[in-house]
This record gives structure tokens, sequence and C-alpha cells, in this order.
């Protein structure tokens, strides 16, 4: 905020920034739609809140889409509608998670419905990842439901968003964390800073009780690194024979231990898994069989 280059930008609420020497840790999504609330009304804050708001519909629509296409009741969309996260966080504080989500949930339904372009998965998912990364852990998810094309699509996508940003400012994916370039500010507040933290803590304090390590936050981040990344792995075991309701239950488990496990968590860190807990669930009848892949008409099992 601070660089010398933005002072064509100078409005009275950058005196407000509380971080001004601090690169932006929104990757390069989400700066497109900065730029186009910018463009629209420099300075005005109803128009995040407006487009984040946008955005929440999108994920009401694709939640209703999701669970009409597993066979579930559409009311589960309730359960998304009626969680005070979404209003406060999204309505109010504009926070960038509803793009997220959106771009995340239409990912997957494009994947288990069938349905688009055969980019379309792969492209959205790539785009929700250069919003914030959390989204990488869907792709275990989304494996064996996409072709090889598609899962080769996905790491030219998301290189392809962040190339000109990483060449222009920087990419500062090694060495100390200097909050520069474009991964400078994002691995500073993951290698430093703790908040609200709840197994890392715990991991954290035994290890410093016991003195085993001499670095006990950086062991306590790669232990539960290491667990997040075991639960993504179990995961893509599960998903590799699941049916589409098993797939879409199966979303939600590394995004909820992704936060359960961070060393940082704030509330709107949960709004991307209250996005998808209404297609998270659902049983098949006793006629209805995984092998078969068939579905009776009583119970609308969806079919792989």
């Amino acid at each position: 905020m601070e660089d010398a280059r933005l002072d064509e930008f100078e409005i009275d609420v950058r005196e407000l920034v509380n971080q001004p020497d601090y690169a932006t840790p929104y990757l390069p999504a989400a700066q497109l739609v900065f730029a186009g609330a910018s463009a629209t009304a420099p300075s005005e804050p109803i128009v995040m809140q407006v487009v984040m708001v946008g955005f929440d519909i999108v994920v009401a629509v694709t939640i209703v889409a999701i669970l009409a296409t597993l066979g579930l009741p559409r009311e589960r969309v309730a359960l998304w509608w009626w969680n005070p996260l979404v209003f406060v966080e999204t309505a109010h504080v504009a926070l960038l998670d509803a793009l997220m989500g959106a771009l995340a949930l239409l990912a997957v339904y494009l994947a288990l419905a069938g349905r688009g372009p055969w980019w379309g998965s792969p492209v959205l998912l790539a785009l929700a990842t250069a919003t914030r990364p959390l989204p990488v852990l869907l792709v275990p998810v989304l494996w064996w439901r996409w072709s090889w094309t598609q899962r080769i699509t996905y790491p030219i996508a998301l290189l392809a968003l962040l190339v000109p940003f990483g060449a222009s400012g920087g990419w500062e994916l090694i060495g100390e964390p200097d909050r520069t370039g474009l991964f400078g500010s994002t691995r500073f507040f993951f290698e430093e800073v703790t908040f609200n933290g709840g197994p890392y803590r715990w991991i954290e304090s035994a290890l410093a009780r016991l003195d085993l390590v001499s670095d006990p936050a950086a062991s306590a981040r790669t232990i539960t690194t290491t667990l997040t990344l075991a639960v993504a792995a179990a995961v893509w075991w599960r998903a590799r024979a699941a049916d589409r309701r098993t797939l879409s239950a199966l979303a939600v488990v590394p995004l909820a231990a992704s936060v359960l496990l961070s060393s940082i968590v704030h509330p709107w860190y949960l709004l991307v898994v209250v996005d998808f807990l209404p297609g998270g669930g659902g049983t098949s009848c006793s006629g209805c069989t995984s092998r078969a892949r068939r579905c009776c008409r009583t119970c609308t099992t969806s079919i792989r």
C-alpha cells in the first residue's frame, strides 16, 4: 500500500489500512474482481458488498442445482441461507470467500452433473484457487470424475492466472517471507502468525512443554500441514469408487480439516465449509447398488 506506484489511486480510506507495508495476500482472481469493482465506483464499499451478495446468489442457485442432481431435498439449501456467517461476512463485510465459494461450488457441480464444456470444471476450480489456495483441496475429490485432459487443464489454467502477476511483482516462494510479491504476505501469515488455532495450538504447546524441538511453532505447522495432506490423500482414495452423493459429502472433509488444523482461524474461514454442507449427505435404499451404478425411481439415488 505504501508503494509509490499506488499514489495515483490515493483516497481517504487508504490512510486506514492497518498494514500498509504488506503486499496484498489476495491472489489474481480476487484482484481482478477488485479491479472491476474499482472501475465501477472507486472507493465505494457498497459496490463490493453488492458484488459479494451477487456471488452469494450464485452459491444459493448452485447448491439447489447440486441437490437436484443428487436427488436430495432442495429445502436443504436452508442450512446455508439461515447461517449467520453468510450475512455477516458477505453482505456486511464483503469478504471474497463468497467469490471463492461460488467458483468452487460451480466446479464441483459441473463435475458431478457432467454438464458444461469439458474445461468448465477445472478452469472454475483454478479461478477459485487463484482467489484463496484452499480450493486446491477439492482436487482429490474431483480427480476421478475428471478426464486426464481436465486434470492437466487445472494446473495450466492456474499457472496462466498466476504467471502474469508473479512475473511482474515477484513470487516470493522461497527464502524468508518479506511480505512482498505474489505469495510473500500469504507465506508470512502462514509461517509467522497464529490466531485462534485449535489443534495447532495444542500441538505447539505440547512440543514447547516437552522441549522436544527447537522451534515448536514451525514443527506444529509441519505436523498440522502433514495431517491435512493425509486427510486429502484419504479422501482421494475413498473418492476412487464413490458415487456422486459420496463425492459431494467428501468435498466437505478436506476443507473442514484444513480449517480445523490451521494456525489462523477466523469465522469467515468456515464459509466455504458451510457452502458444501447442504449436499454433504444422503443415503441409498436397499434397491440401489454402487456397483451397478443404477437408481430406483423411489429414492432417486444419483448415478455416477
